[in-house]
């Protein structure tokens, strides 16, 4: 019996479905440095709070500083 193909994770941009780019990921750790509201990023960005969130800790995105 042979194994199935193994999966290869498409990080970022390289996922189609990707809403954002590593410029808009960039941007958006650098204006939460400065201070901006974590529900206006993702208001701004299209995307879910929890989502900025994890942008932020690094939990996604975290090949983008």
């Amino acid at each position: 019996m042979t194994a199935p193909p193994a999966r290869t994770l498409l990080r970022g941009k390289g996922n189609p479905a990707a809403v954002l780019t590593d410029e808009k990921v960039r941007r958006l750790k650098q204006q939460q440095r400065n201070g901006a509201d974590l529900a206006m990023l993702a208001a701004e960005y299209g995307i879910s709070l929890s989502h900025v969130a994890r942008i932020v800790d690094g939990k996604y995105w975290g090949h983008v500083e």
